[in-house]
């Protein structure tokens, strides 16, 4: 290829639909008709290479037509993105946000070869995930593009934000090439080199999204101070304030130095100040557990132990996992104190694998909401839910587990590594064939995993299929979390959701929108004097945060627990699915819990997550449960 317009004049042939005149391609890439033509010609023997053929059509334009051999996996993997609608929003953050260019409608149109309703698609698109960030949004005047902001630092917050949306769910990959694709190389190489390189000198224990985003923080505030734009110096701490601040403040001074040593980049005191406040938040400091203040670590220790009677875990201080976990919430409280927004990318696979857990978190950190003077979100619980589990992890005993495949040792062999793979490597894992199950004592084994039906003894047992699948892999999982959390028989009984559902809280209702059905359990509630009258704003505020629903078609909606007067729970059982947030629900569970009874919490998620993976509860939810059949299935006694 002998120019660069005539690379893209082939990208555009490749993704042509339709016919398109010579004119139009002129237009797009500021070229004369003749121009087009000449290189139309030197580029027949390209299309040819992706089993495409150009066609001239006389007083019409060009028309391109796939021959036989045409591969569109090649014309897709080959074909350079420049035009595509990634790239298009991209382009757009880079000019709008980052360079703090002015757009011209028109010409933006033109260049990416769209309609102007694209654009503002895109436009709505950007501001919908900027909808978090205050004071910023990008708006069109007289065809005009252009950021409204109210300060540089607003501007730089929602930029961070942005980029952590748009590559939340990237690998790790196409995360580096869509920084590459916006920001500076030489921006980008120097500040990863000098983040990881002060981490790797001091053996800091950091995760990677920490890394991840710190780096984010730093190349967003040097590509805006190249352009000549600076965060305001609006300090306005107290000198006792900026004297517990000076040693994030130096470090922050220590990288920006180094930054405009390297790229001749001149940072003022706004951008210390700026990048000060994310080191913090990103626990990269030069002291940890000292930064923690009194009054906060009491509160933490009230949560550690609440957590230790419901989880029934020991949560010493002395312990480094414990010390981990401290540093975090600590990070986690500046973060949410000082509007600093992070996601968790793996947020519904948290959810999804440790509800119970997850739920627990939800309320013993809701309770301390005003003591921090905090708003805690479902990305921060799960990144505590992390920690706590590994602790759980290194308490709970090692299970011995039988494995009984008939189908010879290759396939014992294979599903074995397998399950080693899953499961922890402090469990016992043992296999025999099936003939000896019958003559073996299994008074040690906790459960078994068959590849056929096994009758007969007084142990779990898991089926799988002899060539295992990721529904085997989600249920063996699923199992052991049961197995390990719960504490209890694998038979389960539902004793603590009947003591606290009352018959007269459980309703069936049909053809109802999710605010009306709020509303009236609500109002149900209220009167019966579970809840205040607060309840109803705060359970709102909770559905608009984050969703309360889940794939197995339960939604556990709930308010602020200091609203609750009373623990009781509404089941709300609906005839026809109803969409909830992200999926369809037929059970709707009012999880109400009186600061009294939070040690109780736990008991009565493990029944509701229990009810949840029940298969005969699913196929009378596939029929259409009633209330007398609910009440019947978790052995409430309707006469009480």
């Amino acid at each position: 290829m002998q120019t660069n317009k005539k690379r893209k004049l082939l990208e555009l042939l490749l993704k042509q639909n339709g016919i398109v005149t010579v004119s139009e391609y002129a237009n797009v890439l500021g070229m004369s008709k003749r121009s087009i033509y000449s290189y139309l010609d030197d580029l027949e023997d390209e299309i040819k290479r992706y089993g495409l053929s150009i066609k001239r059509i006389p007083s019409k334009g060009i028309m391109i037509t796939r021959n036989d051999e045409f591969k569109e996996e090649v014309v897709i993997s080959e074909a350079n993105d420049e035009y595509s609608l990634s790239s298009r929003r991209f382009e757009l953050i880079n000019r709008l946000l980052i360079k703090g260019k002015t757009i011209d409608m028109v010409d933006f149109a033109i260049e990416f070869y769209v309609s102007e309703s694209s654009i503002r698609n895109d436009i709505s698109y950007l501001n919908n995930i900027l909808i978090n960030c205050n004071e910023v949004r990008i708006a069109i005047s007289r065809n005009q593009i252009y950021v409204d902001k109210k300060s540089e630092s607003d501007l730089l917050r929602a930029i961070i934000y942005l980029n952590g949306i748009i590559t939340s769910e990237l690998s790790l990959d196409d995360k580096e090439k869509y920084i590459a694709s916006i920001y500076d190389e030489n921006i980008v190489n120097e500040v990863h080199q000098i983040v990881r390189g002060y981490i790797d000198a001091l053996e800091l224990n950091i995760a990677e999204h920490y890394i991840e985003h710190i780096c984010n923080v730093l190349i967003t505030l040097s590509s805006r101070v190249k352009g000549g734009h600076h965060v305001e110096n609006n300090d306005n701490l107290l000198d006792y304030d900026r004297i517990k601040m000076m040693a994030d403040a130096l470090l922050s001074k220590q990288f920006l130095e180094t930054i405009s040593h390297r790229l001749n980049l001149n940072f003022e005191l706004g951008d210390i100040n700026f990048v000060s406040s994310y080191l913090r938040a990103d626990r990269i400091q030069i002291s940890n557990f000292d930064k923690i203040e009194s009054k906060d670590l009491q509160v933490f220790r009230c949560i550690l132990g609440r957590l230790e009677k419901i989880i029934g875990i020991r949560l010493d201080e002395e312990d480094e996992l414990v010390k981990n976990l401290l540093i975090h919430m600590n990070a986690m409280v500046y973060r949410l104190r000082n509007d600093i927004i992070i996601t968790n990318s793996l947020l519904e696979n948290i959810k999804s694998e440790f509800g119970v857990l997850f739920n627990v978190l939800s309320v013993v950190f809701e309770t301390e909401n005003s003591s921090l003077d905090i708003k805690i979100t479902d990305d921060e619980i799960g990144y505590l839910l992390i920690h706590i589990q590994n602790i759980i992890e290194r308490q709970k005993k090692t299970k011995n587990i039988l494995l009984v495949c008939p189908h010879g040792a290759v396939t014992s062999n294979l599903i074995l590594s397998q399950i080693r793979e899953l499961l922890p490597a402090y469990n016992f894992i043992e296999t025999i064939s099936i003939d000896r199950v019958d003559k073996v004592r299994l008074d040690s084994i906790d459960f078994v995993i068959s590849t056929i039906d096994i009758n007969g003894i007084d142990k779990p047992v898991i089926k799988i299929s002899p060539i295992i699948s990721k529904d085997d892999i989600r249920n063996i999982y699923n199992f052991y979390q049961n197995l390990i959390f719960n504490n209890h028989e694998y038979l389960h009984e539902y004793e603590h959701l009947a003591r606290f559902v009352d018959k007269d809280l459980v309703f069936e209702m049909s053809d109802i929108a999710k605010e009306d059905l709020i509303k009236r359990v609500c109002i149900k509630l209220y009167d019966e004097g579970v809840v205040t009258r607060d309840y109803f704003d705060s359970l709102l505020r909770r559905e608009m945060i984050s969703s309360t629903d889940n794939i197995y078609g339960f939604a556990l909606p709930h308010g602020d627990i200091k609203y609750v007067e009373k623990t009781k729970l509404c089941v709300v059982l609906l005839k026809k699915p109803l969409h909830w947030n992200k999926h369809q629900v037929s059970i709707v569970i009012f999880f109400n819990i009186h600061y009294d009874d939070l040690q109780s919490s736990k008991k009565i998620l493990d029944d509701i997550y229990n009810l949840m993976h029940s298969e005969r509860f699913k196929e009378l939810m596939r029929q259409g449960i009633g209330k007398e059949e609910f009440l019947e299935f978790i052995k409430k006694d309707q006469n009480d």
